[in-house]
């Protein structure tokens, strides 16, 4: 089985050519819905073509996953004001949109582990491992707060957004065979499902 978490997988497929990577503190309920879609996901029978991982709460070290990928997908929970609980968008990366000297200022006060996506982003596109074809599946949380699992709104994002990466790899010739009934099964049974 390819994907996995980053730090139970240890080292990048060098030989896939698409990176889904999913981040998110779970401890946090929706917060951590883009790292529960990846776990999910790394649990199906998937082509070689494609590397899951779960970066948890991302670093610096998610960079080295990217190197060699030609479509990267970063799934993570978008701000609650960004829509309706549960609404999931898809955002073509600009790498552009951290200054340098901006992210130098971030990764000084962040630290290697709490990196924000838009300065991982900033620091792939520095270092030439940020793929060309970049992009981020957010989904709208209905809740961050101290808890296990995330809300229902959520999980049906997690859905809405295996059906995007699925038409969107199925415009460029790849095939995602991922049953939705045995995703939603895998989602329940690694983040249950609680109310808003």
């Amino acid at each position: 089985m390819l994907g996995g978490s980053a730090e139970e997988s240890g080292e990048a497929n060098k030989g896939a050519r698409i990176l889904i990577l999913g981040i998110g503190n779970r401890l946090l309920t929706d917060d951590g819905v883009g790292s529960c879609f990846a776990e999910a996901l790394s649990t199906f029978d998937l082509p070689e073509w494609i590397e899951v991982i779960d970066g948890g709460l991302g670093g610096l070290n998610l960079i080295d996953y990217m190197e060699g990928k030609e479509i990267l997908f970063l799934v993570d929970a978008l701000d609650p004001r960004d829509g309706e609980p549960g609404q999931v968008k898809l955002f073509k990366v600009n790498p552009k949109a951290v200054e340098p000297a901006e992210a130098v200022r971030m990764l000084v006060e962040a630290g290697s582990h709490g990196v924000v996506p838009e300065l991982l982003v900033a620091a792939a596109d520095a270092m030439g491992y940020l793929p060309n074809e970049s992009y981020v599946l957010g989904i709208v949380p209905c809740l961050i707060d101290l808890g296990d699992g995330i809300t229902v709104p959520a999980a049906r994002g997690c859905l809405k957004a295996l059906h995007i990466l699925r038409e969107t790899l199925s415009r460029r010739g790849f095939s995602l065979p991922v049953d939705d009934h045995r995703f939603k099964e895998r989602l329940r049974e690694i983040c249950p499902e609680t109310n808003c």
